[in-house]
Order: structure tokens, then C-alpha cells, then sequence
């Protein structure tokens, strides 16, 4: 018997409604989660550093001022393990009056597992204006984020470790990741330009990694749960002096040299 008209038009709007749900919960999925691979055109942060071979990173986001969040599969030569790590420039990083400058870099670190995203690449979290508008107004230096996976699997929590027997994230995260920055950015050459920030979990990592790896930055600001102001601020408080709340830390931490004004080469 055929289906009456009305009923037809009835479970059309049903299964429109249900197509238009999926596609709210799979667009996240998929442009934040990276569920395709590194999709987007090809990108450069400037141009290349001379002796250090370009990194293959591809548009994951385009930001309204113009500036672009990259994303990259890093082979981690120290760690033997692969994983993705998204970076972003500020304005400041490609302009010709600092074509010959050092930037500081902010490691930012997520919470949760951290995998196979890491959910400070999202531009609607406001980390990347946060620091774009903080350095506008004199209260922070422009620097480069960068933010990679936390985890090497969704299911497991590392503790940003190299466990025996599991892929070496911790080297990954120490080694290779700072390895990949250098071989990309102009950065600074000593640890004072380096800093990490983490929320929750992550925040936990970047403290252990700071005070377990003495050479890995000069400064770490992790928080637990926080506002969406305090969240918009992101890792350029520490450099404009304000104050987070830490998580739990292993052991204490000596204080360290604030970072030099960026206006030294790297090279």
C-alpha cells in the first residue's frame, strides 16, 4: 500500500533532522580529531631555515587575522614514535622588521588523553587572539605555539613517559617535538624562550617534563580547571606575569630567568 503524502514529507524532515545531527557531531570529529590525514594545502611559516629541511605542514585552520595553524606528521627520529603536532605563527613572526629575530615558543599541552588531537588548535578556544592581542597591547611578547598530541593512543594515559614495552612519547614529546620547532622556527638557542602550558592532564605533563628535563624550558604554567577567561589567556600569562593555579606537582621547582626580549638571532 503506498505511503500517504503527508507521512512521506513526515519522514523526509525526520531523516533530514537526523542527517543534519550527524553532521554537528562528525564536523568536530573530523576537523578538530584530524580523523582524515593532515588534509588542507600545503603550508610555510616563512621561509626556510638555511641547513634544516622544510617540514610537510598543511593547513588545519585559517585564523581571521590572516595567520594559519599548520599541522604535521612527525616521525620522531630519537623516539621512533609517529604522532601529530599542530603549530601556529603570530602576525609579528612574518613581518620583514623581524625577519632576523628569535621568538620565544609556548609548548601548550591538552587535557584528557590529548589523543589523536590536541583541543588547543581549535581557534574558538581563543589561545592563538589570546596571544595576538596581549602582544598588541604590550603586555606579552608574540610567540609561536606549539601543540602536539599528548598520548600516543586514545584509550591509555602516558603521563607524557616512555614506558617499557610502549612508545617512547616521553623522548617524543623532550626530544623530537622541540627538535621539529627548531628545524621550522627562528627560536631562541637557550631555554629561557621556551615555556609549556598544560590544563589538567596536560598541565600535569609539562610540570613533570619541567622539572625532570632541566634543559627543556625556562618556565611552565599549568592550571586544573579554569575559566573561559581564564582559558582565553592561555600561555601568555606567564609572560605577562599573571598567575595560574598549578596541579599537583612530583617535586618543587626552583625559579628560572624570565625570557629575553625577542630580538636575538638563532642563529
Amino acid at each position: 500500500m503506498p505511503v500517504p503524502h503527508p507521512e512521506r514529507r513526515k519522514r523526509a524532515r525526520l531523516l533530514g533532522a537526523v542527517v543534519a545531527a550527524l553532521g554537528l557531531v562528525l564536523f568536530p570529529v573530523v576537523k578538530y580529531g584530524n580523523v582524515c590525514p593532515d588534509t588542507g594545502k600545503p603550508m610555510a611559516f616563512g621561509r626556510p631555515l638555511a641547513g634544516h629541511p622544510r617540514a610537510a605542514f598543511r593547513t588545519a585552520s585559517t585564523l581571521a587575522d590572516g595567520t594559519r595553524i599548520g599541522v604535521t606528521t612527525l616521525h620522531g627520529k630519537k623516539s621512533g614514535f609517529t604522532g601529530k603536532v599542530w603549530a601556529w605563527a603570530p602576525p609579528e613572526y612574518y613581518q620583514e622588521r623581524y625577519r632576523d629575530s628569535a621568538f620565544p615558543v609556548l609548548i601548550a599541552l591538552p587535557g584528557g588523553r590529548g589523543c589523536p588531537a590536541n583541543y588547543w588548535n581549535r581557534p574558538r578556544l581563543g589561545l592563538q587572539q589570546a596571544v595576538t592581542d596581549l602582544a598588541a597591547l604590550g603586555r606579552s611578547k608574540p610567540f609561536v605555539l606549539v601543540m602536539p598530541q599528548l598520548n600516543p593512543d586514545p584509550r591509555h594515559y602516558y603521563d607524557g613517559s616512555d614506558i617499557p614495552g610502549r612508545p617512547k612519547i616521553g623522548t617524543w614529546l623532550s626530544d623530537d617535538v622541540p627538535d621539529l620547532v627548531r628545524a621550522t622556527f627562528r627560536t631562541f638557542t637557550s631555554r629561557d624562550g621556551w615555556a609549556l602550558m598544560g590544563s589538567s592532564s596536560g598541565g600535569f605533563v609539562g610540570l613533570r617534563w619541567r622539572c625532570s628535563i632541566r634543559t627543556a624550558s625556562g618556565r611552565c604554567s599549568p592550571a586544573g580547571r579554569t575559566s573561559a577567561r581564564t582559558r582565553r589567556s592561555g600561555g601568555a600569562t606567564r609572560r605577562s606575569g599573571a598567575r595560574t593555579t598549578p596541579s599537583a606537582s612530583p617535586r618543587t621547582c626552583p625559579p628560572v630567568p624570565a625570557p629575553r626580549p625577542c630580538t636575538s638571532s638563532s642563529r
